[in-house]
């Protein structure tokens, strides 16, 4: 090649790539060498040296290549991929291949993608556990769905997170469970561990509506009915889960913004439980405290009112 003018390395690297593809397996270190002087003739065809990487099992250098052209503003794929479609590669390869490589992090790289792809967010949280499962860190993979399931924004990536996650839990479960089945000697902490399992999986399911509310309060902070309808799930968990669901909700919701409902009813609601746990003097403080919120409407501040007086009659108070 050296004595060939550069107008004609073309004839000699066709014939020299095709060398490599077909023993790439045989003298890989050599074909590789090929492969590396080749890209720095033509950078352009970074995608071929990607695939022959693929092809023979060297992942490792497959992702910091592609890594490279990813962050390479000048690169034009021959193959015609967008940015985003590199990247997908990228990070499909990290994902299922977490033992054979070590030139990346797959953490940072897929975090910043839920970042950046706002369309692919349910997706790349699944992607994300996925390759902690894969490197045997079910612990780390289970942090990640609970993560992702108070992080989404979108019923969607809720409904691609959570389906996700409860199929995980599953999976060990019923793992765990065939193991008690067909173990000769069944220790105690086996035992517990099923039902730890079991309990895990029964907890994911039960709090599916309120972790679907709060997707829909991130979507919009100040909708009243999803507020009054969060109160109502916390039924089951007593009147202090209640009352901090409502001190949340009266100042996450500006009266100016409100939807789907008076703000003045939260403020309503929330005297009354303070009135069904008999706190009458924690009942006249929210709705004192109410007279001097700025409602948008006079029917809001009316409603204040109304209430003050009727729960004063319901108990018979009279002023003096």
């Amino acid at each position: 090649m050296k004595a060939l003018p550069i107008t004609q390395h073309d004839r000699i690297w066709r014939v020299y790539l095709k060398f490599a593809d077909r023993h790439g397996r045989g003298v890989n270190e050599t074909c590789l060498r090929v492969y590396r002087r080749y890209v720095k003739f033509c950078p352009e065809d970074m995608e071929r040296f990607i695939k022959f990487l693929i092809k023979y099992g060297n992942y490792n250098e497959a992702v910091s290549v592609l890594a490279d052209i990813i962050n390479d503003d000048n690169f034009q794929s021959r193959n015609g991929k967008s940015k985003f479609q590199l990247w997908n590669q990228l990070c499909s390869l990290l994902v299922k291949h977490p033992d054979k490589i070590t030139s990346l992090n797959a953490d940072p790289i897929i975090r910043q993608g839920i970042c950046r792809y706002t369309d692919q967010v349910g997706v790349l949280w699944n992607s994300l556990a996925d390759y902690y499962i894969r490197s045997g860190n079910l612990a780390r993979a289970r942090d990640v769905y609970a993560e992702a399931v108070t992080a989404v924004l979108t019923i969607r990536d809720f409904t691609q997170v959570f389906d996700a996650y409860a199929e995980f839990e599953e999976s060990i479960t019923k793992a765990r469970m065939e193991f008690v089945d067909k173990a000769e000697i069944v220790l105690h902490e086996d035992e517990l561990e099923v039902e730890l399992c079991l309990e895990r999986l029964e907890s994911l399911m039960n709090k599916r509506p309120l972790l679907l509310n709060s997707v829909l309060l991130r979507q919009n902070p100040h909708n009243v009915s999803d507020w009054l309808k969060r109160v109502e799930l916390l039924e089951n968990e007593g009147p202090h889960e209640q009352i901090s669901a409502f001190m949340e909700a009266i100042s996450s919701v500006d009266p100016v913004k409100a939807t789907a409902g008076r703000p003045s009813s939260l403020w309503i609601e929330l005297s009354r439980l303070y009135e069904k746990y008999k706190q009458l003097s924690d009942s006249r403080v929210v709705l004192e405290k109410a007279t001097g919120v700025a409602f948008l409407h006079v029917d809001d501040l009316a409603n204040i009112y109304c209430e003050w007086a009727e729960m004063e009659i319901r108990h018979e108070y009279v002023l003096q």
